[in-house]
Order: structure tokens, then sequence, then C-alpha cells
């Protein structure tokens, strides 16, 4: 097997040429995601060779740091020729190979470091899948052809059941995690390294040049549209996730005599309240008893986040819970924000949502 180390061969003014990525004459030709892709390829062949070949005593740092370091000088290598569709991703691509290795040593070692030729043979034939599939990427994203990239990934998985197969055989895995499992941990880290290199909007891996891609919106806080851009007109005003788990800590509800939480109204209220109230004094009636704490949507209209209206807890609300006028688009944004908070998932999803009005 040909280490990347084996592709530099001059590095003066960083010129590179890299002839075993390439083969003979294709070089110059060769597009720079077909590089990197079969560059972090490399890697993660190399990275689940360490864990193979230090299996009882733990990965040696060197083999991942030299592993790394073959990496980012394809990278730079790929980066000086030009042409690439993504730059600066070295380290972005180096977290995802940390990524998919560490999901395989939890399937294939879940007690950690052991002798067995079992999990060793289980390892290399992980080690050659990943090869496989990122060249059949590299070799795709030079020439596009969907049926032949296909074809090879199901020689992939043929190859790497086999040889999964026979390492079982000798007996004494350190786990029982079965092949189809494996493969597709492996697919799943191969593709979101195939995504992150070669952005196509669709695949469900936001690349540094998408601002989103599906259900991946890294910073984007309203609507991922089909076209992979962030749309803020449909973003909820009243809260994210992180802004209503900030507010309501675990155990607020059962503190300062908030009585606990109710959840998700039947008269038509999205969200959670403290089961606790407060007077509300009007001027053109006594006034009304509301929830002096909660999150909640209401219908397409509206949305209230109250982090206590009886601060001294002598039953009278301090104020008016404040209200934020919203469209039906950013109220689905303020109900999938409000369900996504650990807060809801605790009282409203864990234990049987009590469902009585405020």
């Amino acid at each position: 097997m040909r280490e990347l180390s084996a592709m530099i061969v001059a590095m003066a003014g960083w010129s590179f040429v890299l002839p075993a990525l390439f083969g003979p004459g294709r070089a110059d030709a060769a597009p720079c995601v077909f590089v990197k892709l079969a560059a972090a390829g490399q890697e993660v062949a190399a990275r689940l060779r360490c864990e193979a070949r230090d299996l009882e005593t733990g990965v040696v740092p060197a083999c991942v740091a030299d592993a790394a370091t073959r990496r980012q000088l394809a990278f730079a290598a790929a980066e000086t020729e030009g042409g690439c569709q993504t730059t600066g991703d070295s380290a972005a691509i180096g977290d995802a190979v940390d990524d998919l290795v560490a999901s395989l040593r939890t399937a294939l070692l879940p007690g950690g470091p052991g002798s067995s030729l079992c999990t060793e043979g289980q390892l290399r034939a992980a080690a050659r899948a990943a090869r496989r599939l990122m060249q059949a990427y590299a070799r795709n994203a030079r020439q596009p052809d969907a049926a032949r990239l296909n074809q090879r990934i199901a020689d992939a998985q043929e190859l790497f059941t086999a040889s999964f197969t026979d390492a079982v055989a000798l007996g004494s895995c350190l786990s029982a995690t079965g092949d189809v499992a494996a493969f597709t941990l492996l697919g799943q880290g191969t593709a979101r390294l195939r995504g992150l290199l070669e952005p196509s909007c669709g695949d469900g891996v936001r690349a540094p040049v998408e601002p989103c891609d599906g259900d991946d919106l890294g910073s984007c806080t309203g609507t991922c549209t089909a076209s992979c851009t962030c749309d803020m007109s449909a973003a909820c005003p009243c809260w994210t996730r992180t802004v209503i788990d900030a507010t309501f800590p675990p155990g607020y509800f059962d503190q300062n005599g908030r009585g606990g939480a109710t959840c998700d109204s039947p008269s038509g209220f999205r969200g959670f309240f403290s089961s606790d109230t407060c007077f509300l004094p009007r001027l053109v009636n006594p006034g009304i008893d509301i929830a002096r704490a909660g999150a909640v949507v209401l219908g397409d209209s509206s949305c209230f986040l109250i982090a206590d209206l009886d601060i001294d807890n002598d039953g009278s609300c301090d104020g008016p819970p404040h209200q934020t006028r919203i469209s039906a688009a950013q109220s689905s944004a303020c109900i999938a924000e409000l369900e996504a908070s650990e807060v809801y998932q605790t009282e409203c999803v864990a234990p049987p949502p009590t469902r009585t009005a405020p």
C-alpha cells in the first residue's frame, strides 16, 4: 500500500507531484477534490491500521500524528495547484476523520484495548473498505458515473463483508458488532467526508461553502431552503433552543413554588408553563390568573417567553407577559426550536405530558 509520503517527490517552493494518487500522466488534469478525497481516505485507513496494530496497548500518538501530517501535506499541495472547491479545510477534515475512527472504535472496542485477532482483522478490513470507498468517491469526482460509483461501493461492501466474516471466524472478538452495522458506520463517515470536500446541496452535509444543508443547519437559525440558503424570514423571533434551556435550567419548575410544568394545552397552546399561577390585574375587570412562567406558542399568531412573573412569590404578577407576533412560518420554527430544547424533552416528552389548560 502506497503512503502519501511516497507522493511527495519535490517540495521546492511548494512544488508537488502526486503520482501515487493521480496515476501516470494524470497529475496536471486531476481536480483538487480528487486529491483531497483520496488523501482523506488514506488518513482513515492509516488511522484504522494504527488501531489494529496497537490493539492491546492503545494507539500510539505518533501514529495518529503521522497520518494527519500526510493529509496536511496532500491538502496543501492540492490547494497550491488551485481549482479547489473548498480551501483551508484540512483541520475540519481531520476532525471528521477523528469522528469516523471514534465511531468504529466504540463499535468494535467497546471495552477499550485488548488482545483479539478477530478485532484486529475487523479493523484492518475496515481500513481497506474506507480506502476503497474514498477512492470510489475520488474517481467519481474526476469522472462522474453514478452507476459505476454504486458498483464500486457495492464491491467495497462485498470485500469488507468477506474479510470481516473471516475475522469473526477466528473467535474471541471484543464486540458483537456485525458487518452490516460496521459498514454502515463506514458509509456514514465516508459520505460525510465526501460531502465536506465535494459540496452538493441536498446531501445533508453542510460544507464550508454552504450556509446550511437539510437538517445540518450550522449557525442558521431560520429555515434551510432547497437551495441550501438560510431563510431568516421563517426564523423564530422568540427564542432558540439554547435560550429556552438557559431560561429554564434543570429543576426550574420544581423550585420557588412554581408547581411543576404543564405541557401542550388542548385550548391551542404549544409548549410548557408552570402549573402555579399569579394574579394579573386589569383596568376593566378584577383581573385573571395566568401561568407565571413558561415558553408557549399560541397558534400561528404569537409566542410568549416568560421567565417568571412572580419573582417574590406572593401570588401577584409583577407585570404582563411579553407577547411577540409571529407568522405561520415563524410559528413552525418556534415549535421546532421548542421541541428540540432539553427542558421540553424532559418535562413534556420523557414523562407522559399533563394536558391541562393554564
